[in-house]
């Protein structure tokens, strides 16, 4: 059977990978890893959740936030082969980067440690960033951020387990450190250890009933355990607190993607573009939806849309490709077949190419 390859929005942490479902090969583009690294300014709500945490020696002053896809080839942060389960684009990625100053004077260079560990961490050099932040954790063995922070580092690598290691330090500090269980959760779920990332997902919402991002990668968890009732309430509830939270429109899209119910799916994805237009994981995986409704000119036109605002989207083109197939245009077919193994290769995702040289064969 031809499988075709969809793919999924991430929310914040925007993550993702590869898994196959009822004949069709779907690709959930997220974006962690993409991570989504949130940038925002100090704000009651952030002094609030500080005293949650119970950080009485720090004051945030910034955290990063980008959003990309997981598993898409525009992701430069990580090699999407690193992740091996389609369920993880699924995802809402955020790795929430903790920014802070010491309210104390005692060892300059301790702060300066942590401080270049977070501006190399922005400058995506992981690398240095982890060594930074292990000189700030040895002059200053407490130092929760900064074990947060290695971890996120970490993570962006691809060192998942690593990067557990570090949040469960910085949680053994500070056990009311809500971002640090949100981002264990998001390591736990790119170990496919669902359960596990359910389990922080949770305990960080108990903290803060509000973190929209833990509702959205919670809702994901369930739905790589196929537990789809309770991956719709999640969605549901982070919708009442976001109603314009485009990614988790997406993510209900997708739940209703593999239940078949496509013409739900396509209301979804409608709903995430016209928030926001310009989404080419919204139109590919919109597209997968007529496709499996055998509305292929629609499917192309969408298909077709993807790659006009993301012209590297290995996925569409070979989506596109299946489409023109079942129309029997061989030729144009062969031309979009061809150009998204040529991207997979240029892009060094293995796995992907693996997988459409298996599509291909099918």
């Amino acid at each position: 059977m031809i499988e075709f390859i969809a793919q999924v929005s991430k929310s914040s942490f925007l993550l993702g990978s590869d898994f196959a479902i009822a004949g069709l090969f779907i690709v959930f583009l997220i974006p962690l890893l993409g991570v989504l690294f949130k940038q925002q300014d100090q704000s009651k709500s952030d002094q609030q959740e500080c005293q949650r945490e119970q950080s009485s020696v720090h004051q945030e002053n910034q955290e990063i936030h980008e959003s990309q896809a997981l598993i898409e080839a525009s992701t430069p942060d990580q090699n999407p082969d690193q992740i091996t389960k389609d369920e993880q684009k699924l995802m809402s990625w955020e790795i929430t980067l903790d920014q802070r100053n010491a309210r104390t004077n005692t060892a300059q260079f301790e702060q300066d440690d942590y401080s270049l560990g977070n501006q190399l961490f922005e400058q995506k050099n992981c690398q240095e960033a982890i060594a930074a932040y292990g000189k700030a954790i040895d002059r200053k063995p407490d130092h929760a951020e900064a074990y947060n922070n290695r971890g996120n580092a970490y993570y962006v690598l691809g060192n998942y387990q690593q990067a557990i290691t570090d949040y469960t330090a910085a949680l053994s500090i500070n056990p009311a450190y809500t971002k640090a269980y949100y981002n264990r959760g998001s390591a736990n779920y790119a170990l496919q250890q669902y359960q596990q990332a359910i389990a922080d997902y949770s305990r960080a919402i108990k903290l803060d009933s509000n973190y929209v991002e833990a509702y959205n990668n919670r809702g994901s968890s369930h739905l790589a355990l196929k537990a789809y009732q309770e991956a719709i309430d999640d969605y549901d509830t982070a919708l009442e607190i976001n109603p314009k939270f485009v990614e988790v429109y997406n993510n209900i899209g997708n739940v209703y993607f593999q239940l078949k119910k496509y013409d739900e799916a396509i209301e979804n994805y409608n709903q995430s573009l016209a928030i926001l237009p310009n989404q080419p994981v919204a139109y590919n995986n919109r597209g997968n939806a007529y496709f499996a409704l055998e509305q292929y000119q629609k499917a192309i036109k969408d298909y077709g849309q993807a790659l006009s605002l993301q012209p590297n989207y290995a996925e569409a083109y070979f989506n596109r490709g299946l489409a023109h197939r079942r129309l029997s245009n061989y030729e144009v077919a062969g031309e979009d077949l061809n150009q998204a193994i040529k991207l997979a290769k240029q892009q060094g995702r293995t796995a992907l190419l693996n997988e459409l040289q298996s599509a291909m064969q099918s």
